[in-house]
């Protein structure tokens, strides 16, 4: 990881993480899902470019989750949403995050991003891990709970 990434983390303070749209749709054919159709996938993508509020010091972007279970078109056909709609059984949420950064120094657009791929993403996956599992047990769905995510960077050597 490059030093302006590491100093950009390091100087982060995650400020909100909310909820700002969801959908769940299980098709009438998964009632219930079968054991072959237990394999998940999951996707985690920034929606929108990141933006800035100079006057509250404020970096924001919306983050959106996805699961998906038993799609019926391939995963070759390149076209994701096409996959994901096409399953028994989704679930996509999307997350308001904001963080404001330390300091008077400049930060690189590129480090303000990679700070919302990295730790933005970290940071709404419990919320997606609890809203699948909230969505699970509303819907009387056998979801294994999802993994829990680790970071796979260090900040520093010590």
């Amino acid at each position: 990881m490059s030093d302006d990434i590491k100093t950009t983390v390091k100087r982060a303070n995650l400020l909100y993480v909310g909820l700002s749209n969801s959908a769940f749709h299980r098709s009438p054919d998964a009632i219930p899902l079968h054991d072959e159709d237990a394999g998940h996938f999951i996707d985690q993508q920034l929606h929108n470019e990141v933006s800035f509020d100079e006057s509250r010091n404020v970096y924001s972007c919306l983050i959106t989750n996805r699961l998906w279970i038993g799609p019926t078109v391939d995963d070759d056909s390149g076209e994701i949403d096409v996959v994901v709609e096409s399953s028994k059984l989704w679930i996509r949420a999307t997350y308001l995050v904001a963080f404001s950064i330390d300091g008077d120094e400049e930060v690189s657009d590129q480090s303000v991003r990679l700070l919302f791929e990295r730790t933005g993403l970290m940071s709404v996956w419990p919320y997606f891990r609890s809203h699948c599992a909230h969505y699970a047990s509303e819907a009387s769905i056998p979801l294994h709970p999802l993994p829990l995510k680790k970071a796979t960077y260090r900040l520093d050597e010590k």
